[in-house]
């Protein structure tokens, strides 16, 4: 009777803590005090099934297959929460095995990463449980009888048992297998939930792709035509240029900022909001300050899936907050307006030079460092530096096509520019330089 009782009542236990559940893991919101009785209950259910279970094969076997699914679909779903992998089709089982669990997501607040770990050591803790308890049923339904005829001297009446006799090996006690297998999972686990977090965004140039907010209290507005131009060079320093200018102007390094989510939605105004679904999928965050009298800030934001963001705002004492939050793509090809606007006759032009390099394009992971002006006395020059990985620094002197292009391009719209160098530095090697 038992057999058929406890699945039963299992099932009706998930359906309530799934329906209690459900609008709060729905919208992702906060855990409440609801979502932490539920989840407690649920949890207190399972353990009392165990107990009452302990004994049944059939039971047990249930229990390790709703524990393994568990721990299967939190592991899934926390893959998916860092790398933002797009699978509609986990959401029935995220929906049936996590939702009433979703009240341990007390310890990890707003993000869910925290709250699927939470879940895997739960449903691992569990799954282990129901395991040992079956194997201990199997142990005990098993006797085992000394073959007559087998002298008695070794203890044993199998090779294998006189071998771990002699040796003095036993099985280690269940504690101990418990422990190492959370530590190996928890291992694990780490490993994926820190995945390396490299910065991409730098040593490139930018233009606006979309206008995601502006906040409505100001009059003054950007177009896609209007709006600004961005750089970040490979140091991270930022520059900005207005349409209607030719001259870049740096407005300061760009620095990690640690900064929360829910602190990153409280800076736009909720009525004029509706870009959460992208600040929810950042990864990493870069601040720059102008120290202006508005106190202006930028926000440099990487999203998981590579999506650059640029935020404007002002860090007034009693209100900070942001004014504009714009998508950004890289600038892909020469502008030949804008690159012809630069030309100057002078390579002591710091600005006009500046320019013409900045609209240039370079081949992959070759990112712009910055330049030098050689003025004092003829011949006079130019070095553009530039920074890339190992394996690019070592076949370059293979690729000199687009640099020979560049160089060309600057021989043009520099008047009494005499040689120009494409300095490449890995960071390792000795400075490479293509003439």
């Amino acid at each position: 009777m038992r057999n058929k009782i406890l699945p039963i009542c299992s099932i009706l236990v998930m359906g309530l803590a799934i329906f209690l559940n459900f609008n709060s893991m729905l919208m992702g919101s906060s855990v409440t005090r609801t979502n932490i009785i539920v989840t407690t209950g649920f949890l207190a259910f399972w353990l009392m099934f165990i107990v009452m279970a302990r004994k049944n094969k059939k039971l047990l076997v249930y229990s390790s297959v709703i524990s393994g699914i568990t721990l299967a679909v939190s592991l899934i779903t926390l893959a998916i929460n860092i790398y933002d992998w797009n699978m509609p089709e986990m959401i029935p089982f995220v929906v049936i095995f996590l939702t009433p669990l979703y009240g341990v997501g007390v310890i990890g607040g707003k993000g869910f990463i925290l709250t699927a770990i939470a879940i895997a050591v739960i449903s691992t803790i569990w799954l282990i449980t129901s395991i040992a308890l079956y194997n201990r049923m199997a142990g005990y339904a098993t006797g085992r009888r000394i073959a007559s005829g087998i002298p008695l001297a070794f203890g044993e009446g199998d090779t294998k048992g006189r071998i771990k006799n002699a040796l003095g090996l036993k099985k280690p006690a269940f504690w101990v297998m418990v422990i190492t297998l959370l530590a190996v999972i928890a291992y694990c686990v780490g490993l994926i939930a820190t995945p390396k977090t490299t910065t991409t965004f730098n040593g490139s140039s930018y233009r606006v792709e979309e206008i995601l907010y502006e906040a409505p209290m100001y009059s003054f507005t950007y177009t896609l035509d209007t709006a600004p131009q961005y750089s970040v060079s490979a140091d991270y320093m930022l520059y900005s240029k207005e349409s209607a200018d030719e001259d870049w102007v740096i407005q300061d390094g760009l620095y990690p900022y640690n900064i929360s989510i829910k602190e990153l939605h409280t800076l736009f105004d909720p009525h004029y909001y509706n870009s959460s679904d992208k600040i929810d999928r950042i990864k990493l965050v870069y601040r720059a300050d102008t120290k202006d009298e508005n106190q202006t800030f930028y926000l440099v934001m990487q999203l998981k899936n590579g999506d650059v963001l640029l935020a404007l705002g002002y860090d007034f004492p009693d209100y900070s907050h942001i004014r504009w939050l714009f998508k950004l793509e890289t600038t892909s090809e020469i502008r030949t307006k804008e690159i012809w606007q630069a030309r100057t006759p002078n390579i002591g032009d710091n600005s006009a030079a500046g320019s013409i390099i900045g609209e240039l394009i370079f081949p992959e992971n070759f990112n712009s460092d910055g330049f030098e002006l050689y003025t004092s006395t003829p011949p006079y020059g130019v070095t553009v530096k530039l920074k890339t990985d190992t394996r690019n620094y070592r076949t370059c002197d293979l690729r000199r096509k687009p640099f020979q292009i560049n160089a060309c391009i600057m021989f043009s719209l520099i008047e009494n520019v005499e040689y120009i160098n494409f300095s490449l530095d890995d960071g390792v090697s000795v400075t490479c330089n293509l003439i």
